[in-house]
C-alpha cells in the first residue's frame, strides 16, 4: 500500500463502510489495522473529510464528494484494465491502484467516455459515479462502444478494438478486414454471426465476436 494514497485508499474504504451502514471507529481500525487507522484517522478529520462522534464514524458532504470521485478512478480504472488491457485477475487489484494515480479529471472523463460512460465496474456494487463528461447524456442514452453481438441486425459500426487473449484468432480477424477504424455490419445472428466488412462477409463463433468491440 505504500505506493498508493493512503488517505484515498482510506476515504474510500469509509465510503464503503458507510454504505453498508457499518461506521464503528473500532470496526474500521481493524479493517485497516490500527497503527494505520491511527495515521490517517487525524488526516481525514483535519481535511474535514469525516467526523468522528461516540466513536462512529461519518463523512461531512465534502468527504463525501471526495469519496465518490476517488471510487470513480478506481472503478473506471479497473474495468478499463480488465476489459481493454486484459490485466491478469490476480494482478487486476493492484494494477488498477497504481493505474487511478494518473487519472487526472480530464483523463477520467475520455476513459469514461471510451468505455461508454458505464454505471458499474466489474459487478453491480462497484457503482461508478457518473463525472462531467456523463452530465450532457440523456436517460435513454446508449453506450458508445459495445461488443458487435450488441448491434441490431443490419446496423453500421465502427471497430474500436479487438479483445482476445488469442494472437492467432487476432491475425485471423485482421485477415478477414476486421480491425480497429474500419466499418462492419451484422448481418446474420444465428446459427453463427455472419460480419459484413467493407469487402467480404465472415462468419464468426460467438465467443470470438463478443471480443470484437464497436463504437456507434
Amino acid at each position: 500500500m505504500a505506493t498508493y494514497n493512503k488517505i484515498d485508499i482510506a476515504l474510500g474504504g469509509i465510503w464503503m463502510f458507510s454504505r453498508e451502514n457499518k461506521k464503528d471507529l473500532a470496526v474500521i481500525k481493524k479493517y485497516f489495522q490500527d497503527e494505520f487507522a491511527e495515521d490517517f484517522i487525524p488526516s481525514l478529520k483535519q481535511r474535514n473529510y469525516i467526523l468522528v462522534h461516540n466513536k462512529k464514524v461519518f463523512l461531512t458532504p465534502l468527504g463525501e464528494k471526495r469519496a465518490q470521485n476517488i471510487l470513480r478512478k478506481y472503478h473506471l480504472a479497473k474495468k478499463f484494465a480488465n476489459d481493454i488491457l486484459e490485466v491478469a485477475y490476480n494482478d487486476l487489484e493492484e494494477f488498477s491502484l497504481n493505474l487511478q494515480e494518473i487519472f487526472t479529471e480530464t483523463i477520467t472523463d475520455r476513459v469514461c467516455t471510451f468505455l461508454g460512460h458505464p454505471k458499474y465496474g466489474l459487478n453491480r456494487r462497484e457503482i461508478i459515479f457518473p463525472g462531467k463528461c456523463c452530465e450532457t447524456l440523456s436517460p435513454e442514452a446508449t453506450e458508445v462502444i459495445i461488443p458487435i453481438t450488441k448491434l441490431a441486425l443490419g446496423e453500421e459500426a465502427t471497430v474500436a478494438y479487438v479483445s482476445t487473449r488469442s494472437q492467432p484468432v487476432l491475425h485471423q480477424l485482421m485477415a478477414f478486414g476486421i480491425y480497429p477504424g474500419v466499418s462492419v455490419r451484422v448481418v446474420q445472428y444465428y446459427p453463427a454471426y455472419i460480419v459484413q466488412t467493407e469487402d467480404q462477409q465472415v462468419s464468426l463463433e460467438e465467443k470470438v465476436a463478443k471480443g470484437i468491440y464497436v463504437r456507434r
